[in-house]
């Protein structure tokens, strides 16, 4: 688990082919994860990306 920016922690996991991104708010008390089962270069920065936005709103 590793901190992505101020209050946002962000952890990373995979089994096989599944791989999970989740982050937690510690700020506003609220996470999210994101599950994916094709794996590419990609995967993990649209996971992201995803999260990032999820937590704006």
């Amino acid at each position: 688990m590793f901190k992505s920016r101020d209050g946002i922690w962000m952890k990373i996991g995979q089994t096989g082919t599944q791989l999970s991104v989740m982050m937690i708010d510690i700020e506003n008390s609220s996470s999210a994860v994101v599950l994916v089962n094709c794996l590419n270069k990609y995967s993990v920065s649209l996971a992201r990306e995803l999260l990032l936005r999820a937590f704006e709103e």
